[in-house]
């Protein structure tokens, strides 16, 4: 799958346009390059660009991964809106996206997928999700105790 979405990006990227190399225009010349080159080379940069409210940190590795998500999630949508291929691979990927993009399911799974795991952690008992988990089962259980109590009467 890795592979896959690398390729997705790859594909995606070629048709996005591509700045590379020094920035010119950021280089502030009115300092000495020799006496502090980090404000020479960075200062206008760190003066025009804020750092987002989502992120405790910006820079230019920052923005690259921001566009790469960008990319993908375009490139996925866009394969979401055409018929599903018929290669195996492809399908099972865009099937796993799809899946994580469906809020309303998520929400009405709840803990139900997490199950299995919750109960094979029985030493994690003291977890605040094990604890939500272990209520609702013991609400489902004492319905289930009191319909089968009534059915019998």
């Amino acid at each position: 799958m890795i592979r896959i979405t690398a390729a997705v990006a790859v594909l995606a990227s070629l048709s996005a346009p591509c700045f590379a190399g020094l920035d010119l225009a950021g280089v502030d010349r009115g300092l000495d390059a020799c006496a502090d080159f980090y404000a020479y080379a960075n200062r206008r940069w760190i003066e025009s660009t804020a750092i987002p409210d989502d992120r405790p940190v910006w820079g230019s590795f920052a923005m690259l991964d921001e566009r790469n998500q960008q990319l993908l999630k375009g490139a996925l949508a866009d394969a979401l809106e055409r018929p599903l291929p018929s290669e195996p691979g492809k399908r099972k990927v865009l099937q796993y996206y799809a899946s994580g993009m469906d809020l309303a399911a998520i929400a009405r799974a709840g803990l139900r997928p997490l199950e299995p795991q919750l109960r094979a952690s029985a030493p994690s008992r003291s977890l605040p999700i094990f604890r939500a988990w272990s209520r609702s089962c013991n609400r489902k259980a004492s319905r289930r105790r009191c319909n089968s109590q009534c059915a019998r009467t």
